[in-house]
C-alpha cells in the first residue's frame, strides 16, 4: 500500500504480487500490466523518474518488480509523495484479474540538512550603542533554494553579567520567520542597550547569551548559542590621594592611615562610580600596600605601620604614591600620585657614649696609645642612625704636653680634637703620641676626656667620660765612677771622688 524511501537512497524496488489461496499456479498465461506515475507533492523528472512502464507477467508468475529511481538533490524539502497506479495494458484486460488494490503512495523523505547561523560570531557593542538586529543566515547548502519550505527560528535571549532592563531592553523570545528559498531572515525586535546616567559609571565588560532552536528537523542552528558583549565607554574615573602630606612620631603613632577617593565622576552625578571591585598599588619608601576599592566605593584607605625601634634616628621624610597594578582597568586613571610622610623619632629613645676604658696603661717605647669611645646599647646593633661627632681633650698631670724647665714633653696634648661617628658606627679610637726620651722617670699620668659638641643630639649622654693614661719608663741609667783611679799625696787633706750618671741621649739622664 506505501513505501518509503530516502533521497539518497536513489533507487526504489515496486513490485507486484499475483496471489491466489487456492492454486499454485493463479494465472496459467502470460499477461501485462502498465504502472503510471501520478505526482503529489513530488514530481515527475525533479524528485523522481518513472515513465509508464509495462509490467510483463509470464506463466505461473508470482511477482514481478521494477526500479524507480530517486533524484537526489541538495535542496532542503519537506516529505514529499507520489501514487504508482497499476493499470490493464488495453481494454480487452480480462476481467478475470482483479486490481485490488491498483494504487500504492511512496514518500521520499529528505535527508539534506540545512545550516543556519547568527549573522556574526560575536556581537561587540558599545554602552552607547543604541539597539542591536539580531540576524541568521543558512550557510548550507550552495543552491538558489536552500530551503524549499517557509520555516521558523525561535531567538531565546538569556542575561548573563548583562540583565535585561538595566543593561539592555528586548523581548526575551522572538521568532525569526524565514520565506521559501530565503537564505537570510532578522529578529522583529531589536534590542536596545542601556546607558548609564551622564555616562559616569565605569562598568565591567557585560554580556548576555543569544540562542537559536529550530522547529524544522532538517534545519540545524550551528552555533547555536552566541555571545553578546557590552563595552562600556563611559568617562574615565579618577584617583588621588586624600592628603599629601603626614608627620607621625614614633612611639606615638603605630599606625598612619593614607586614604585615596575616586573625585572624577562626583558623587552628586553618581552615587556608583564604578560597579567593580579593583585594586591600586600604595608605594610607600619601596614597599607596596594594596589598597582595594569594593563597587560603589567613593574612598578607600590603608594602615601604613610605623616601626617603633630603639635606634636614634634623626627626623625622616618618606614619599608614598599610588601606582597602577597590572590589572587595573584603563578608564580608572591615577592623579595627585605622591606625598611625603615625615617620621619623628621617639624622644625616649637614647644611647650612652664612654670611653671604653677607665684607666689606660702604656710604656713610652709603645710611642702612642690608643684611646676607644664607643656607644654603650646592647639591646641593638646599630644604635645611632645617624653620623655625629664629640671632641676629646687632655688634662697635664705627672705627663705634661708642654715643656717645664730642662723637661721635655711626656705626650701630645689634645685640644678639642674631634672624633667622628658615621652612621651606624658604635666605636672610634685615636692615637695620642707619647714622646720616648731617654730620662729616666717614675710612672707618669694625665686625663683623657670626651665632650659634648654644641651639636650632638641630646639623646646621647656621655658616662665615664674620663679616663687616666699612665706612662710607664723602661729607661736605664747607669751610674759610675767618674775615674777608674784617683792618686793623691798625703798632705792633701781631702780628694774628691765622683759618681757620674752616663747617658748619651738625654741632657737630663735621670727625671727623679
Amino acid at each position: 500500500m506505501t513505501y518509503t524511501v530516502k533521497e539518497d537512497y536513489l533507487q526504489l524496488n515496486v513490485c507486484v504480487v499475483v496471489f491466489s489461496p487456492t492454486t499454485a499456479c493463479p494465472i496459467a498465461f502470460p499477461f501485462e500490466l502498465i504502472l503510471a506515475a501520478n505526482p503529489g507533492t513530488a514530481f515527475q523528472g525533479r524528485d523522481y523518474t518513472l515513465n509508464d512502464r509495462a509490467l510483463n507477467f509470464g506463466e505461473c508468475s508470482k511477482k514481478e518488480c521494477l526500479t524507480v529511481d530517486i533524484i537526489d538533490d541538495d535542496l532542503i524539502e519537506d516529505t514529499e509523495t507520489f501514487t504508482i497506479t497499476l493499470q490493464p495494458p488495453s481494454q480487452d484486460f480480462t476481467e478475470r484479474i482483479i486490481l485490488s488494490p491498483n494504487v500504492t503512495t511512496v514518500t521520499i523523505e529528505d535527508e539534506d540538512m540545512a545550516i543556519v547561523t547568527f549573522d556574526r560570531t560575536e556581537y561587540i557593542v558599545q554602552e552607547t550603542s543604541g539597539s542591536l538586529t539580531v540576524c541568521a543566515s543558512v550557510i548550507s547548502p550552495r543552491v538558489s533554494c536552500p530551503v524549499t519550505i517557509p520555516f521558523s527560528l525561535t531567538l531565546l535571549i538569556s542575561d548573563n553579567t548583562a540583565l535585561n532592563g538595566s543593561d539592555y531592553v528586548t523581548y526575551r523570545v522572538q521568532t525569526i520567520e524565514f520565506a521559501r528559498c530565503r537564505r537570510s531572515a532578522c529578529a522583529p525586535r531589536r534590542i536596545s542597550f542601556v546607558n548609564d546616567p551622564y555616562n559616569v559609571q565605569v562598568e565591567n565588560v557585560e554580556f548576555f547569551t543569544l540562542s537559536l532552536l529550530s522547529d524544522v528537523p532538517l534545519v540545524k542552528p550551528d552555533p547555536s548559542t552566541v555571545v553578546v558583549t557590552i563595552r562600556d565607554d563611559s568617562e574615565r574615573a579618577c584617583i588621588r590621594l586624600e592628603k599629601t602630606t603626614f608627620t607621625v612620631t614614633e612611639g606615638v603613632n603605630e599606625t598612619v592611615r593614607i586614604c585615596a577617593e575616586i573625585y572624577d565622576p562626583t558623587p552628586d552625578r553618581s552615587s556608583c562610580p564604578v560597579v567593580f571591585d579593583f585594586e591600586i598599588n600604595l608605594s610607600v619608601d619601596g614597599e607596596d600596600f594594596p589598597m582595594a576599592f569594593g563597587p560603589c566605593s567613593h574612598r578607600a584607605c590603608v594602615s601604613v605601620p610605623i616601626d617603633d625601634d630603639e635606634q636614634l634616628e634623626l627626623t625622616k621624610t618618606y614619599t608614598y604614591r599610588l601606582e597602577r597594578t597590572d590589572e587595573l582597568d584603563r578608564r580608572i586613571d591615577i592623579n595627585t600620585t605622591s606625598g611625603t610622610l615625615t617620621v619623628i623619632d621617639d624622644p625616649t629613645d637614647e644611647a650612652v657614649l664612654k670611653l671604653e676604658q677607665p684607666a689606660y696603661s702604656v710604656h713610652e717605647e709603645s710611642r702612642s696609645v690608643t684611646v676607644c669611645v664607643e656607644v654603650c646599647r646592647p639591646v641593638i646593633d646599630t644604635p645611632i642612625d645617624f653620623s655625629f661627632s664629640v671632641l676629646l681633650n687632655t688634662i697635664d698631670g705627672t705627663a705634661v704636653s708642654t715643656p717645664r724647665g730642662d723637661f721635655r714633653a711626656d705626650f701630645s696634648a689634645l685640644q678639642r680634637r674631634p672624633l667622628y661617628f658615621s652612621v651606624r658606627e658604635t666605636r672610634e679610637c685615636y692615637n695620642i703620641p707619647i714622646t720616648n726620651d731617654d730620662t729616666q722617670e717614675d710612672t707618669e699620668t694625665f686625663t683623657v676626656t670626651v665632650n659634648r659638641t654644641s651639636s650632638l643630639d641630646p639623646r646621647i649622654r656621655l658616662e665615664d667620660n674620663v679616663a687616666v693614661v699612665s706612662i710607664i719608663d723602661a729607661d736605664i741609667a747607669t751610674v759610675e765612677f767618674e775615674s777608674t783611679a784617683y792618686s793623691v799625696r798625703e798632705n792633701a787633706g781631702q780628694v774628691l771622688v765622683c759618681v757620674a750618671i752616663t747617658s748619651r741621649h738625654s741632657y737630663c739622664p735621670v727625671g727623679l
